[in-house]
């Protein structure tokens, strides 16, 4: 059997090709069936997307094998349009049942709901773009996720779930709920250990008109959530920058650091909201050492700044505030 010039993909280990499976990346034709095809040819290994645009209608198939990576051309030249009709449907989903994944990653491709960057043309359900559930090392880079909203706001960029080592670094999440860490869905109070966010922008909108109600960046993890750091993070949006608002009264959270964070409401519609909101909600259980350092909020329209709860140890050095 002759191998395939582009993609060797018969030598073992090396990449899968979307395009041996059938894929069109002139965004002509439902792609679905192909990826999810080359999604089981690459189980532990690379699935690569070539430039182009490709139209996928309804949720692929859970992504449950450990070292499994999907890689694009680049996030300006590969180009993911999910167009599903069924709610709460999901393009990538790393979820191996009541088992954990170890060692995954997406990245250099852009994720989009509409057609042709229209904003006008997104489909009314709730969708979640990328699903992490109970993975130790996971990496997203260099991804965009662009006009991703439903009806009624609900909409999920990336939604982690659980475990440790995410980093999240060089991206763009345009969403009614850009970033939401949840609970682990096979330990609800496990902690979440060791994260790390660079360089990253989160902008709560499906477009410069239409502003969701959400946090730009939302904890809501049972569990602890330890040891995290920011490093550049830029948020727009009215309902909030980051928030660690969590679902259980005995979350505990420490060890976080963030460093060189912007917040800015795009208009004055909102006045209750925080670029900053770290708070146990009902709970006597302290949050430990937290460093606030280099944050800015502003333009005008911010209304406030900095809201801490029960925080113990914690420090705010260096920020500015421009609001109302």
């Amino acid at each position: 059997m002759a191998l395939t010039k582009a993609t060797y993909y018969l030598i073992n280990g090396a990449q899968v090709n979307v395009l041996d499976y059938g894929a069109d990346p002139t965004g002509a034709a439902d792609s679905a069936a192909a990826f999810n095809a080359a999604l089981t040819a690459a189980a532990g290994k690379t699935l690569f997307i070539p430039a182009g645009t490709y139209l996928i209608n309804s949720s692929l198939n859970l992504i449950a094998s450990n070292g499994t990576h999907i890689v694009g051309d680049g996030k300006l030249t590969t180009i993911l349009v999910f167009r599903p009709t069924v709610a709460d449907s999901v393009l990538f989903d790393f979820t191996a049942g009541a088992s954990m994944l170890f060692y995954c990653s997406v990245k250099k491709l852009t994720i989009t709901n509409v057609l042709n960057f229209n904003p006008s043309t997104y489909t009314a359900n709730r969708k979640i773009a990328i699903r992490v559930s109970d993975v130790s090392e996971f990496e997203l880079n260099e991804v965009n996720i662009s006009f991703w909203t439903d009806t009624a706001h609900t909409s999920e960029g990336l939604l982690i779930r659980g475990r440790e080592f995410i980093n999240v670094m060089n991206c763009g999440i345009q969403a009614d709920k850009p970033v939401v860490v949840d609970t682990n869905p096979n330990h609800p109070y496990l902690a979440f250990d060791a994260c790390t966010w660079t360089g990253n922008f989160l902008y709560g909108a499906a477009n410069n008109v239409d502003y969701s109600p959400h946090p730009c960046f939302q904890v809501i993890n049972q569990g602890h959530v330890m040891h995290w750091t920011v490093n550049g993070l830029v948020m727009a949006g009215e309902g909030g920058g980051f928030y660690y608002t969590p679902a259980s009264p005995g979350a505990i959270a420490y060890g976080w650091n963030i460093h060189g964070m912007h917040y800015e409401q795009p208009t004055a519609t909102v006045t209750s909201e925080y670029a900053v909101k770290v708070a146990q909600t009902g709970s006597a259980q302290n949050i430990f050492g937290v460093t606030i350092e280099g944050l800015t909020a502003g333009s005008g329209n911010t209304h406030n700044g900095i809201y801490l709860r029960h925080v113990q140890a914690g420090r705010i050095m260096n920020c500015w505030y421009g609001g109302t």
